[in-house]
């Protein structure tokens, strides 16, 4: 797959997001495909991961 995707000039990355065992470690990795697709609006993503924070591990407290 990835030799076609070069064929084609096709940007493409590799990721492990589903071998995360934490929670967080999963949601953290919206931050790198928002960056990688080219999103522009890091500050949402950032709230986004800091809301998913927060209902996690101190909304449930």
């Amino acid at each position: 797959m990835a030799k076609k995707l070069k064929e084609l000039n096709i940007s493409y990355a590799r990721t492990g997001a589903y071998w995360e065992d934490l929670f967080m470690g999963k949601t953290e990795w919206t931050k790198f495909f928002a960056a990688f697709y080219g999103k522009d609006d890091s500050d949402k993503m950032e709230d986004y991961f800091q809301n998913a924070w927060k209902q996690r591990y101190i909304e449930k407290s």
